[in-house]
């Protein structure tokens, strides 16, 4: 979680959503103004009490198309052979049941909704941008924030790929059952 306090606002940072660029943005734009809390603190982590703390604040994230989301993962862990696809694609669906049978423990299992929902806090009170539009979006939270940014970093990036391209039907079978929450309350099509 990344509070602003001058600016009375507080992002929540979920993993592969392009946060490790928005914090250099923000970084950049307001020096000595960015403190991160704890890089992915969310609602459901103990730095829910800032939440708690600042029920004023401006609050906002960043969302991502699941299946997208997953490969971005699993391309930042593992070396992709663009020659051999279909290899590929095996390790990939692989990795997804590992991660699967973790039985949701591990912080990227869970719905991107699930980073803003406590018991006092719930996705109403968080605006969401989505990183399908990266560069539009940026420029809405830099026009509410009333920052200038000249350009927007990019940090930890991984290869662009078609996600479609990675997914079995297992694969994608998989991520639709996992990922329901999120299919479904931001309106995500594979």
């Amino acid at each position: 979680m990344i509070l602003i306090r001058n600016r009375k606002t507080i992002f929540i940072h979920i993993h592969r959503t392009g946060g490790s660029s928005m914090i250099s943005l923000l970084k950049k734009a307001l020096p000595n103004q960015v403190d991160v809390i704890a890089q992915h603190g969310n609602a459901s982590t103990m730095e829910r009490k800032l939440l708690e703390k600042y029920p004023d604040y401006f609050v906002f994230s960043m969302v991502r198309n699941p299946w997208d989301r997953l490969l971005s993962w699993y391309s930042l862990l593992h070396k992709s052979d663009p020659q051999d696809l279909e290899r590929d694609k095996l390790r990939f669906e692989e990795f997804l049941i590992e991660i699967a049978q973790d039985n949701g423990n591990d912080s990227f299992l869970l719905n991107q909704i699930d980073y803003f929902k406590n018991s006092t806090h719930c996705i109403d009170n968080v605006t969401i941008y989505r990183f399908e539009n990266y560069s539009e979006e940026v420029k809405k939270i830099a026009k509410q924030l009333q920052i200038n940014i000249q350009e927007i970093p990019r940090s930890n990036e991984t290869l662009t790929k078609d996600y479609r391209e990675y997914y079995t039907e297992k694969s994608k079978a998989l991520v639709t059952e996992k990922c329901a929450s999120d299919i479904d309350y931001f309106g995500y099509l594979f």
